[in-house]
C-alpha cells in the first residue's frame, strides 16, 4: 500500500480515537442539558481539524507541537458548545480534557515503548488504552457523582488543573520530542517527578481545604450557643403566647354568651391560629436541624403554590437513624412526588406530613414518617413498581421511590404504600 495512503489511514484512526477520549472525559463534567447532536458536531469538527494539523502541520515540523492540539480542542469546543456553555467553562473543560489526554498518552508511551511494536501500532495501542481508561473513568464518575463534586469544588479543581498544566506540558513535549529515541531514561525520570509533584499537590490542597473547613466549623460553633439560647427563649415565648390566646378565647366564650356570632367568629379564628401555632411549635421543638429545615422549606414552598401543608406530630418527636444526606433524599423524594401529584389538582390541594416517635416499656424506640396526599387518577401498581407516580406527562415520575426504598431498607427500616379513599400514603418506619 502507498506510504502516503497508509499515513492518512493511520492518522485518521488515531484522530477518531482521540476524539472519543476527549468526549468521554468532557462528558464527566459537562452540563447534563446539552443535546447529543452537539457532541456529534464536536466529534466531526475535532476529527477534521486534527487530521489537518497532523498531516499538514506536524509533518513539516521536526517534532509535534502540543499547544496546537490544545488549540484544536478549544476551538472545536467553542464552535460547538459556546451557546450552550459559558466561554469560561468551555475553556476550563477543554484544558482539563486536553491535559488528561496528554498525561495518559505520556504514560502509555512509557508502558508501550514505540520501538517494541513500531510507531503506528504503538500509537494505536496507546490511544486505545487511553480510550479504555476514559471509559472506566466515565462510568466510575457517574456512579460516584463526580459532576456534583466538581460543581461544589469548582475553584479547587481548576486551581489543581492549573498547577499541573506546565509540568504536564513539559513532560509530554519532551516525550513527543523523543518518541523515536530508544533512550527514555530522562523522560521516565521526569514522569516520576510528575507523579511526586501531583501527590504533593493533592496533599497541599487537602490540607488547605481541611484548614478552611475547620475555620468554617469554628465560626459556626462560636454562634451555636447563642442560637440555642435564642431558640429556647423563642420556645418559651411561643408557649406563653399560646396560653394568653387560650385565656382570651375562654374569656370571650364565657363572658360573651349574649353575642353568639362574636363567639363563633372568635372560636373559628382561634382554632385556625392554634393549628398554625401548633405546626410552628413542632418545628421549634425538633432537635434535628436538618429535618427542621426540610419541613420549613416545604411549608414555604407549599404556601407559595397555594397548597395546604398539614404537619402533625406526637409528643415524643422522632430521631431517625439516618445520615443527614439520607434523610434529605428520603424526605425530598417523597415531597417531590406529593407536590407533583397535588399540582395537577384543582381542588383539595393538600399534603399531610405526620411524625411519630414512641418508646415501649422495654425502652425500644420507634420512629415513623408518613406523607399523604389526595389525587385525581393514579396507577397504584405502577407506583409500587417505581415506574410512575402521576398520570399526566409531568417531568417528575416518582422514580425516587426506588431510591427511598433502598435507603430505608439499608438502614433497617420499612417502606409501605397505601391507597385508600382517594388518598395515597407513603409510610417510612424504623424500629
Amino acid at each position: 500500500m502507498n506510504e502516503t495512503v497508509l499515513f492518512w489511514i493511520n492518522n485518521t484512526a488515531n484522530c477518531l480515537i482521540e476524539g472519543g477520549c476527549i468526549l468521554l472525559f468532557f462528558l464527566i463534567f459537562a452540563p447534563r442539558r446539552i443535546p447529543a447532536w452537539r457532541y456529534l458536531i464536536f466529534f466531526v469538527l475535532h476529527f477534521l481539524a486534527s487530521v489537518f494539523v497532523f498531516t499538514a502541520i506536524d509533518s513539516v515540523l521536526p517534532f509535534p507541537i502540543l499547544p496546537l492540539n490544545f488549540a484544536v480542542i478549544f476551538g472545536c469546543f467553542c464552535l460547538t458548545f459556546l451557546r450552550a456553555v459559558p466561554i469560561k467553562e468551555v475553556f476550563w473543560l477543554s484544558l482539563m480534557s486536553y491535559m488528561e489526554l496528554t498525561f495518559l498518552q505520556t504514560i502509555t508511551l512509557c508502558v508501550f515503548p514505540l520501538e517494541w511494536m513500531g510507531t503506528q501500532v504503538g500509537y494505536y495501542v496507546g490511544n486505545l488504552s487511553v480510550l479504555a481508561v476514559n471509559l472506566g473513568l466515565f462510568i466510575a464518575a457517574r456512579l460516584l457523582h463526580a459532576k456534583r463534586f466538581y460543581d461544589e469544588h469548582t475553584a479547587w479543581v481548576r486551581s489543581f488543573a492549573l498547577a499541573l498544566f506546565v509540568p504536564t506540558m513539559i513532560i509530554a513535549q519532551f516525550f513527543a520530542f523523543l518518541y523515536t529515541s530508544p533512550d527514555k531514561t530522562s523522560a521516565l525520570f521526569l514522569l516520576l517527578l510528575q507523579f511526586l509533584y501531583t501527590a504533593l499537590l493533592v496533599l497541599v490542597f487537602a490540607l488547605v481545604s481541611r484548614r478552611a473547613e475547620k475555620k468554617r466549623h469554628d465560626q459556626t460553633r462560636r454562634h451555636i450557643a447563642e442560637l440555642n439560647d435564642l431558640i429556647d427563649e423563642f420556645r418559651q415565648s411561643h408557649h406563653d403566647f399560646k396560653k394568653h390566646i387560650s385565656y382570651l378565647h375562654k374569656l370571650v366564650v364565657t363572658q360573651g354568651t349574649d353575642n353568639e356570632p362574636l363567639v363563633q367568629q372568635v372560636t373559628a379564628y382561634c382554632d385556625g391560629l392554634f393549628d398554625r401555632v401548633e405546626q410552628d411549635d413542632i418545628l421549634l421543638h425538633l432537635d434535628d436541624p436538618v429535618l427542621r429545615a426540610l419541613l420549613y422549606g416545604r411549608k414555604v414552598q407549599a404556601k407559595a403554590e397555594n397548597i395546604d401543608f398539614e404537619l402533625t406530630a406526637t409528643t415524643l418527636l422522632p430521631a431517625f437513624p439516618l445520615k443527614e444526606y439520607e434523610l434529605v433524599e428520603i424526605f425530598d423524594n417523597l415531597m417531590d412526588n406529593a407536590m407533583e401529584c397535588v399540582r395537577e389538582m384543582t381542588h383539595d390541594r393538600r399534603i399531610t406530613v405526620e411524625l411519630q416517635g414512641e418508646t415501649d416499656d422495654d425502652g425500644h424506640e420507634r420512629q415513623m414518617l408518613r406523607v399523604s396526599n389526595p389525587y385525581d387518577t393514579l396507577d397504584f401498581s405502577a407506583v409500587a413498581d417505581g415506574k410512575a407516580y402521576t398520570s399526566k406527562g409531568g417531568e417528575h415520575k416518582g422514580l425516587g421511590l426506588k431510591k427511598v426504598s433502598r435507603i430505608v431498607r439499608d438502614n433497617g427500616g420499612e417502606l409501605t404504600l397505601s391507597n385508600e379513599g382517594g388518598e395515597f400514603t407513603v409510610t417510612v418506619q424504623f424500629g
